[in-house]
């Protein structure tokens, strides 16, 4: 999973992409100083707020547990049909290629899959391949705690 820093309230990015504070020199914690993402000053590059890649962003942080329901509300939600069709409109050339097809990747983890097998304590994820606990054959997961995967069982 693509661990995910709030930035900005309600601005979710991976944490490679940031460079952090010292918590020695921040309060003890370490925060997202500075971003550098792969779309900025790039042509097509609207701004964050608009911006599909950003979108797809918090809902990956949302979807993974890795923010609360309250930051849902400031989020566009886009079809994801219509989000992946956007994505791959981006030219191979532009700077924003590597960001869409992050975003595809993410999305695509979003359409629901079937878990393969179910045991008594454990059950594998269709997508990573991993196990991963249950009780008594029964998923309880919405999604997969290794790979982010939507589950359904």
């Amino acid at each position: 999973m693509i661990k995910m820093v709030e930035f900005d309230e309600g601005v979710w990015v991976p944490e490679e992409c940031c460079t952090m504070t010292n918590p020695l020199t921040s309060g003890g914690e370490s925060i997202p100083d500075d971003v550098e993402m792969p779309c900025e000053g790039s042509e097509s590059c609207t701004g964050c707020g608009n911006c599909i890649i950003q979108i797809i962003m918090n809902e990956y942080a949302l979807y993974t547990g890795q923010v609360t329901d309250q930051v849902a509300g400031l989020m566009d939600i886009t079809p994801i049909s219509d989000a992946i069709e956007e994505l791959n409109s981006f030219p191979v050339e532009d700077a924003t290629y590597a960001a869409a097809q992050m975003g595809i990747k993410a999305l695509k983890k979003q359409i629901p899959m079937k878990v393969c097998e179910i045991h008594v304590d454990e059950y594998i994820c269709p997508n990573c391949l991993e196990e991963n606990g249950c009780n008594d054959a029964e998923v309880s997961d919405e999604y997969c705690p290794k790979c982010g995967q939507r589950l359904i069982s």
